[in-house]
């Protein structure tokens, strides 16, 4: 069943570039962060940008998850740690909000 989504921790903004960079979703061993399941990706940039959760390694490229301007997608990271972002085209601030919902 689809429910609307709930932040449950503050968001993460993320500067994204040409390279591909991993951001820590504040799970595990930082006290405070609450468990979650789910990651709101909002790219309010005029670049589309592309997005991939994993591992502390896990990179991203222009065949992952793509966020188009302006837009937002809401995910489940399942166990995953990090997610990846890379700006192809040129920089951008992306925010990734943590909670549960679609």
């Amino acid at each position: 069943m689809s429910r609307n989504f709930a932040i449950t921790d503050p968001g993460i903004v993320c500067a994204a570039g040409a390279v591909s960079a991993a951001f820590s979703l504040g799970r595990g061993s930082e006290a405070g962060i609450q468990p979650l399941q789910d990651v709101m990706v909002y790219n309010p940039s005029s670049f589309t940008v592309f997005v991939r959760a994993g591992g502390s390694g896990v990179t991203a490229a222009a065949d992952c998850m793509p966020i188009l301007p302006g837009e937002k997608g809401a995910y489940e990271v399942g166990s995953s740690t990090h997610v990846a972002i890379i700006s192809p085209d040129g920089a951008a601030s992306i925010t990734l909000l943590l909670g549960r919902g679609r």
